[in-house]
């Protein structure tokens, strides 16, 4: 997620560098929502603290078993009316619940809509109405469900080691300046790259995007800070592309999601013809159009033109991941 981030969902945060999209797999307490309505006027962090206050409650009736005794009838009870008053007041769309033990789900639940408004941000005259079977773009958590599970997989087998040299997979890194970044500097945000770049002013493929964060110079000491990049994770799959010898969709398609039953991850769900009901996400990517314009929020960079490039998408996200570097500069990875 950019720095400053996209709340297009709260509870299960949103963006990413290689964002995919998925149901609510893998997850005891699974809670999402998304609230179109935060990318005008920023996140409202009240909302943000409740969403977590709910996750927490909802965690809390797990603990010690508590379930055992609970039915469907007495969570609906304890739960609906916090989620179901945040929908009333207009702070959320829609969101879906799921409660599960020991595999089996003990309860589970959709609110509100998918999608509400359009472009406009007028109301829909038929708002989609959210089911438990709508996909949500999961955004940087992409970082953890594949990317890094991705490195732990070729790690455990012997493909690579987490302190090689990232030089040995990208000749770009092999300079005095870059040759001491290791993945473990990656993985960890310590490889002083950029915080975020937009790579669709001077890219347009994949090819070019890593190119491109190969030709950067660094921003910090290797090691001397965390600085939250989502570049080092586009490196981090360049890299899972260079030792599979896939691209890295394909990769985590066979040997992370399909393995793990992971029936409703993937990339680009709209190429899929498989899934019709995904939930929107944003107008748009004003947020990063702002990084872009606005110099008060610290992203600009001195050698892009803000007005040199002005493909923004100016239509509701359903179905395209919402992360600009992501879709307009990598095809939707």
């Amino acid at each position: 997620m950019p720095p400053g981030g996209h709340p297009e969902s709260i509870g299960l945060e949103v963006d990413g560098a290689v964002p995919a999209f998925a149901a609510n797999e893998c997850y005891e307490v699974a809670y999402r929502c998304y609230s179109m309505q935060f990318f005008t006027s920023g996140m409202n962090m009240t909302m943000k603290k409740k969403s977590w206050l709910i996750v927490g409650l909802l965690a809390a009736c797990l603990v010690g078993g508590n379930t055992q005794h609970l039915s469907s009838q007495h969570l609906r009870k304890m739960v609906d009316p916090l989620i179901q008053q945040e929908v009333d007041q207009g702070k959320i769309p829609g969101a879906v619940l799921r409660i599960s033990k020991n595999g089996s789900t003990v309860y589970e639940q959709a609110y509100g809509y998918a999608r509400r408004f359009d472009f406009s941000m007028e109301p829909l005259e038929k708002p989609e109405k959210t089911t438990v079977h709508h996909l949500y773009d999961i955004a940087s958590l992409t970082k953890v469900t594949a990317t890094t599970t991705a490195m732990m997989w070729l790690a455990d087998r012997g493909y690579l080691h987490v302190d090689d040299s990232v030089c040995t997979y990208i000749e770009a890194f092999n300079t005095p300046e870059k040759k001491g970044i290791t993945i473990r500097h990656l993985l960890t945000h310590t490889a002083g790259l950029y915080e975020w770049y937009p790579l669709y002013y001077r890219a347009d493929n994949r090819a070019a995007c890593y190119a491109l964060i190969g030709s950067l110079p660094l921003r910090f000491p290797i090691g001397a800070q965390r600085r939250y990049s989502d570049l080092g994770f586009v490196l981090l799959g360049q890299i899972i592309e260079q030792v599979s010898k896939r691209p890295l969709e394909q990769f985590l398609a066979e040997h992370i999601f399909g393995p793990l039953g992971m029936e409703h991850t993937v990339y680009n769900p709209l190429s899929t013809g498989r899934f019709t009901q995904i939930a929107a996400t944003s107008f748009g990517n004003p947020y990063e159009w702002r990084m872009v314009h606005d110099p008060s929020l610290g992203f600009q960079v001195p050698e892009i033109d803000p007005d040199s490039w002005n493909g923004w998408r100016k239509y509701v996200l359903v179905g395209e991941v919402n992360d600009g570097n992501a879709w307009y500069a990598n095809q939707g990875v």
